[in-house]
């Protein structure tokens, strides 16, 4: 019976979600033999080439079983389907290949995927074909034995895959806090507790420095705001919130008031409760405080970004 599945087609891909990479016999890993590696796309394309493989080796075995010229009408023209359908995914396939290991510079994977791509040109042979995918297989999964991943536990994964969505609208107002915060959530992602409080600070601190900047506060000496101490801007700060609440009352006054006066007490409490224990090492944080300081920086970069401060320009 003639093997006829497409690699790429949706009966390809019901029986690789149903299996599974680990029904492949010749999978030469798990994720235990792996240091953590989110796997989805890589585990994809291997069961491409696995479900591309199968596909030539059984064909081959059939034309070798009949013989090439006992072959019926029917039997050949399922067979010019196989082939013709496996050609025109040849540079989907190769494309994804690329896309799975575009971290890994291999001049052994690149040669592999260079030779799958002239089944174009070249005449089309079952066993050859076969022979082709099998060595682009193994090229990847012996350039992956030289290579170390790491497996996030899956909420946390999805986290950090989000990062920047979540974030957009503080990264748009502040773009030089893009480093810090990707580190922020990459390092709670990772279990780096500790690490995570210390870019949330560092976050925190882009937004002091951009209160202060923002509503020019005079600060001991006329210091440049980049050299400042948190506690010297928090101290210029109360100055600055004394002389709103001495402006005349009203609409303009209350919405100074409510948001220098909010800024300052989450400033406070940054300073108090992570900033300086992790800056001077007196302390070290769990995931649940870790979590808590990221979704409070969050929220406090947030508000200044709507309340118009930026540092962009």
């Amino acid at each position: 019976m003639l093997h006829l599945t497409d690699p790429v087609s949706d009966s390809g891909r019901a029986y690789q979600a149903r299996c599974g990479a680990s029904s492949y016999p010749d999978r030469l890993w798990s994720l235990l033999d792996m240091i953590n590696f989110f796997a989805g796309r890589l585990s994809r394309v291997l069961g491409e080439l696995h479900l591309t493989i199968s596909t030539c080796g059984n064909n081959e075995r059939h034309i070798r079983q009949i013989g090439l010229h006992n072959l019926t009408e029917d039997d050949q023209e399922k067979l010019d389907t196989a082939r013709d359908e496996i050609v025109s995914q040849i540079d989907t396939i190769a494309a994804r290949c690329k896309h799975a290991v575009e971290n890994i510079s291999s001049p052994h994977i690149d040669r592999a995927i260079a030779s799958i791509t002239r089944l174009k040109e070249d005449d089309f042979q079952w066993a050859d074909c076969k022979r082709r995918f099998i060595t682009l297989r193994e090229a990847i999964t012996i350039e992956l034995e030289h290579h170390f991943y790491y497996q996030y536990k899956k909420d946390k994964g999805l986290l950090f895959f989000n990062w920047k969505p979540d974030w957009q609208d503080v990264i748009s107002a502040f773009p030089n806090a893009e480093y810090d915060i990707f580190s922020a959530v990459d390092c709670y992602a990772l279990e780096h507790a500790t690490a995570s409080v210390f870019h949330s600070m560092r976050i925190a601190e882009i937004g002091l420095r951009a209160i202060a900047t923002n509503r020019g506060l005079q600060l001991p000496k006329d210091k440049l705001v980049e050299w400042a101490t948190w506690q010297e801007i928090i101290r210029a700060l109360d100055e600055e919130i004394s002389k709103i609440g001495k402006m005349p009352a009203g609409r303009e006054k209350d919405r100074l008031l409510s948001f220098y006066s909010g800024a300052r007490a989450d400033i406070n409490g940054f300073k108090d409760e992570y900033r300086n224990v992790v800056m001077h090492v007196r302390m070290t944080f769990d995931e649940y405080q870790a979590a808590s300081a990221l979704m409070r920086v969050k929220d406090f970069m947030k508000r200044l970004a709507a309340f118009g401060l930026s540092t962009v320009g």
